[in-house]
């Protein structure tokens, strides 16, 4: 590297604190750190503190040892042309015992994608000393700072394009909503570099697929399309051998879609695949987006596309059964005359917790005279031999907790009617209660082993009946658990054996033992609630879901189907709040029309949806999207005479710029110098360079995206030398019409003796 020639003027501290933007190359903000190597090195034996408070000095990059954390003044060079060399003021630091590189003061990451920001000025039609370039003194500038940058101009006959999206949920499950947050024109999957076809919402017996790959898709893609609920949208290779078909009739580019229009059998609800299995078939990065919902009768909101179009294909609701065995014996209020009612308060205000709704329960009280699903009690006739048998027959059999309360929930009525009509009193069996409730949650994992299973076991730890030795209870919930994956929660009232209830839970699979004294509140009840549902890892069916991306959405064009597990389906009209939810009829509403956030079931379809584990609810919504100017390609040029004193030439250095590409737009910098200005129209034009984000010189280093070296690229002497220099950018837009933006530039020239 070359040593770097001192300014005639010395640098003084006040001057390096100024402003060092009006320099030659500045650069205040870029993507990922600039390493700039130094030119030589001076003063390798003074102490950092000495060296912060003088001059600038040449880099010297880890060549002598240094205070961690030091920083002083250095100088880097840029580049030489001739007899002209360049360079910058700036700071390097201290790291690991050694000086790193020199770096212009300033400089910071970016997670933007421009190319090295410029130093914003004011606009300055005559050229401007540089002050940061001690190594040349004779270095100008044209600082260009237009407002809001050059960019792409429109159309103007007025010709406008919208983007039309839409996105599509399934489920009747808690879920973040939509699954993706919309994806804007030429919007491309990140890490995909090959194909990713998408279906947009089908509208007026048209399909719209897109391809959000990185490769073109080729024409002839295949559509299958189903009735409505017959086959699984989770599915990538769905059975296509009976399904009704068509293809697309283009080739699709990356980020674009084409309209697939002449689908046969469009006449009613129907499931839509795109890129099945066989003829026509391309492999795919993923393909969780390519189904869709069609539905008779919808209307476009504009050209069909899918700029935005998710296919949320949400989890199954995995329903959450729980078994309450509740110890009603003497022991519990043995000593202890209150403990019952926080028995009673506690677990009804469980049952009535509005998070509870979709909550499969059933409950035993033990011991208990004949009741229940088996009419044989628990522990009903003192005899141990059938003691288990009788226990795994709840007094109130399985029913799901709907969003209602008190009377109007038939299930929450059921269990606080079986609470509030019992007293304490009898032997403990407890034993015997959780075995029987263990082997019932058992036999239903068996049946339906996606599901999620818990006993709730609520008592003393005592058990003074057939089997009395407490560590049996710690047994049964370890081997159910480790053999069947059963939890065991344990609820303690005032007065139990803290230290066996905690060893179930803990042994079951849940931890430690909740504590009853106290829950007269649905807030310590929602505590169980909650753990009861994080610790199955189940999804409760709600039937409220949060809409993550409202802003994006058009609240007022929303189809929502309800697709019954026996296949049938219906579609449900909105109203305009709960209130208006008619008595156990469908319906659904937003909590806000005007600018919802949420969307809620009304309680006739959500106790529906709850009990038929074999539902869906689809949501429709397409996104709002503005119409905007169709973006023309535009040129524009501007010329830069420069001025040097008698005795100097003009000698042009480099264009420092920053500027934007989005998805595949460019921006195509030329120039052509002259002597005069009426010359320049003969002079031959030089391309300088084409900024796009394709040919990865949107990462900026000084050596590298952040300038162009207009010495070189005007091949020298003479061009480089002529004092009027016309800079051309042509703006081209991209495919889906964004415009690139050239933020602001700057051009030097320097003034060097005349030979």
């Amino acid at each position: 590297m070359r040593r770097c020639r001192r300014s005639q003027e010395p640098l003084t501290g006040e001057r390096r604190s100024g402003d060092w933007l009006r320099g030659a190359f500045r650069v205040s903000r870029v993507v990922g750190p600039v390493l700039l190597m130094g030119c030589g090195s001076i003063h390798d034996d003074r102490p950092a503190a000495a060296e912060q408070a003088e001059g600038p000095r040449t880099s010297h990059v880890g060549r002598v040892s240094c205070a961690e954390g030091a920083s002083r003044a250095c100088m880097a060079e840029v580049g030489t042309h001739g007899s002209v060399t360049s360079c910058f003021s700036g700071t390097e630091q201290c790291s690991d015992g050694a000086w790193g590189p020199c770096r212009r003061a300033g400089l910071s990451a970016s997670s933007g994608r421009l190319t090295g920001v410029l130093g914003r000025l004011a606009f300055s039609g005559s050229p401007v000393a540089c002050e940061d370039n001690p190594c040349d003194p004779t270095c100008h500038n044209f600082l260009e700072t237009p407002a809001g940058g050059l960019v792409a101009q429109p159309d103007p006959s007025g010709a406008t394009t919208k983007v039309d999206a839409t996105l599509f949920w399934k489920g009747g499950s808690a879920l973040d909503w939509p699954p993706e947050s919309p994806w804007t024109p030429g919007e491309i999957t990140a890490d995909c570099e090959g194909y990713d076809l998408a279906l947009g919402i089908p509208c007026a017996e048209t399909l719209p697929v897109c391809n959000r790959g990185s490769v073109e898709v080729p024409a002839g893609v295949k559509l299958v399309h189903f009735p409505s609920g017959s086959v699984d949208l989770s599915s990538c290779a769905p059975d296509a051998s009976d399904a009704v078909t068509c293809t697309t009739p283009a080739p699709i580019q990356p980020g674009r879609c084409v309209a697939v229009s002449d689908c046969p059998v469009l006449d009613e609800d129907r499931d839509v695949f795109v890129n099945p299995d066989g003829p026509g078939h391309v492999d795919e990065c993923t393909c969780g987006n390519n189904w869709a919902a069609y539905t008779p009768g919808l209307e476009c909101q504009d050209a069909p596309s899918c700029f935005g179009a998710r296919l949320g294909s949400a989890p199954d609701a995995h329903r959450v059964h729980a078994f309450f065995a509740v110890d009603k014996s003497s022991p519990l209020v043995d000593g202890h005359a209150d403990a019952w009612t926080p028995v009673i308060s506690g677990l009804g205000a469980l049952f009535a917790s509005p998070e509870a709704a979709g909550l499969d329960v059933a409950m035993e009280l033990f011991p208990s005279v004949a009741s229940g699903a088996g009419d044989d009690g628990c522990f009903a006739n003192g005899s141990c031999s059938t003691a288990v048998s009788e226990c795994a027959n709840p007094a109130v059999p399985f029913g799901v907790l709907s969003t209602a309360t008190g009377s109007d929930d038939a299930q929450e009525a059921a269990l606080l009617a079986a609470l509030s009509s019992t007293s304490p009193a009898g032997a403990t069996p407890s034993a015997a209660a959780l075995e029987g409730a263990l082997t019932t949650m058992r036999d239903a994992a068996l049946a339906n082993p996606d599901d999620a299973y818990a006993v709730v076991l609520v008592g003393t730890g005592i058990s003074d009946v057939c089997v009395t030795d407490s560590s049996y209870l710690v047994e049964l919930a370890e081997y159910f658990h480790q053999q069947w994956g059963i939890l065991t929660f344990t609820v303690a009232p005032s007065g139990a054996d803290q230290t066996v209830m905690d060893a179930v839970a803990e042994a079951g699979g849940t931890d430690t033992s909740r504590s009853l004294p106290g829950w007269g509140s649905s807030s310590a009840g929602q505590s169980l609630l909650d753990d009861l549902i994080a610790a199955s890892g189940a999804v409760v069916p709600l039937c409220t879901t949060e809409l993550g991306n409202a802003e994006h959405i058009d609240p007022t064009q929303a189809v929502v189907r309800y697709l019954h597990g026996d296949g049938s389906s219906e579609l449900l009209d909105p109203v305009a709040s709960a209130e208006d939810c008619a008595a156990d009829g469908p319906g659904w509403y937003y909590d806000d029309p005007s600018a919802p956030a949420s969307f809620t079931l009304c309680p006739g379809t959500c106790s529906s949806v709850q009990e038929d584990s074999g539902a869906e609810v689809r949501v429709e919504l397409p996104c709002l999207g503005d119409p905007s100017p169709v973006l023309l390609t535009t040129t524009v040029s501007e010329v830069y005479p420069a001025e040097c004193p008698e005795g100097t030439r003009v000698q042009w250095g480099f264009m420092g710029y920053s500027a934007s590409t989005p998805s595949d737009s460019r921006i195509i910098l030329s120039a052509r110098t002259a002597d005069q200005q009426e010359d320049l129209a003969a002079a031959q034009t030089t391309k300088l360079r084409v900024i796009a984000a394709s040919l990865d010189n949107l990462e900026c280093e000084i050596a590298g995206g952040c300038y162009v070296d207009l010495f070189d690229l005007l091949d020298g002497v003479p061009d480089a030398r002529r004092p009027v220099l016309e800079l051309q950018v042509v703006l081209v837009p991209s495919t889906y019409n964004e415009t690139p933006v050239l933020a602001d530039w700057q051009i030097t020239y320097s003034c060097p003796a005349s030979v």
